[in-house]
Parts: structure tokens; C-alpha cells; sequence
């Protein structure tokens, strides 16, 4: 199952968009390495935000353009489900290499709500042992899961530009708060509004 529109994913610009909003200094070289491309492509995504933006290339600007504008990761969807605590299941998809967002990762970038549903990026597909030794299985039904895993993302940077906290490898910031909206409840888009208020 792919996630969102088709076509070339723009991920020079989505690299871009979050390494300026953590810090405005990020040379262009670094964004490349991060997204897997060129600097001529990280240059034209500068050039296109600051079209977009009217060279308003605030933290403020940058946060409401990603949440209203990124089409989402793109990859391969699975859905898993665990009793494990989310904190605790989200160290054990950081030992299996994956990057959490949703609600764990707000939890430790902002705590707001108890943490129930988790988002994962992982540049593969797990085997079901590796899942079952982290505590998760697989559920058919996307409603009785508590883990969205979306391995092989087309945005790749989500892989790179990540943080560790609490032994948890974390999402960027963004994407987290965006994970957050798309998992819907007002007490999400709150604890979303929470974390983009953060300096970063």
C-alpha cells in the first residue's frame, strides 16, 4: 500500500523545509547528504521556498507551510498492534533501527496526552520475528492497531533527520507534529500546536 499521490517525491524540499526550521544556518551540503541528493536540487528547494514563502523563512512560516502542504511520506504501509506500554515498545523499535513519531515521540518532545497510537519509518520491511520480538503483531484491520510502520518511505530524510532522546530514536519535530494531525482528535492537533511552539 503506497501512501498519498504518485510521482517524483520533492524531497529535496521536504529536507529542506525541516532543516531550516531547526536551524536557519544548515549549510546546503549537510540538507543533500540528508535527502539523498544533489545541492543543486537542495538550492532550487531553497529558491522555491522562498517563493512560496515571500522569502518569509521564519520558524513560524516554515512550520505552517509543512503541515499544510507536505503530501505525506509515500512507502509501504503495515499495521502492527502491541500490549507493551508506547514508550516502552517505541526503545524497541529504536533497537531495531526504526524512527518513531506520533504520539511516543511527542510524549518525549513535548508531553501533552498519553501516548497511544505509534508511527514508525524504517528503511525496510521487518520479518514477523523481529516485530514479534519487539512484543508487536500484525493486525488485517488498520482500527486495531496501535502502530502504523511505513517502511522504504520515499521521503528518505525522514530516516536521517532524527534526534535521540529517552533511548528513542525520534522523527523530526515536524513530521512529528504532522503525524500528530493526521492521526486526528483535538487533543492531538493540541499537543502538535504544543511542540511547534518549542524552540527547536
Amino acid at each position: 500500500m503506497s501512501f498519498y499521490r504518485q510521482g517524483p517525491f520533492p524531497r529535496a524540499l521536504w529536507a529542506t523545509v525541516r532543516a531550516r526550521w531547526t536551524n536557519p544556518r544548515t549549510i546546503q551540503s549537510d540538507i543533500a547528504n540528508q535527502a539523498q541528493t544533489g545541492q543543486a536540487a537542495v538550492s532550487i528547494a531553497l529558491a522555491t521556498l522562498k517563493e512560496h514563502l515571500d522569502y518569509d523563512l521564519s520558524h513560524k512560516s516554515l512550520a505552517h507551510y509543512y503541515i499544510k502542504n507536505y503530501p505525506g511520506p509515500k512507502g509501504e504501509a503495515s499495521f502492527w498492534s502491541t500490549a507493551e506500554h508506547p514508550s516502552n515498545a517505541a526503545k524497541r523499535l529504536t533497537k531495531l533501527g526504526f524512527v518513531v513519531s506520533g504520539d511516543p515521540a511527542a510524549a518525549v518532545l513535548a508531553p501533552w496526552r498519553t501516548p497511544t497510537h505509534t508511527i514508525a519509518y524504517a528503511n525496510q520491511q521487518p520479518t514477523d520475528d523481529e516485530m514479534l520480538d519487539a512484543t508487536y503483531i500484525e493486525e488485517p484491520v488498520h482500527s486495531e492497531a496501535n502502530l502504523t510502520l511505513i517502511a522504504k518511505p520515499a521521503d528518505q530524510a525522514l530516516l536521517t533527520q532524527t534526534s535521540l532522546e529517552d533511548n528513542i530514536r525520534l522523527a523530526h519535530p515536524l513530521q512529528v507534529a504532522w503525524d500528530l494531525h493526521h492521526l486526528l482528535g483535538t487533543d492531538r492537533a493540541e499537543a502538535a500546536d504544543r511542540l511547534l511552539s518549542l524552540d527547536p
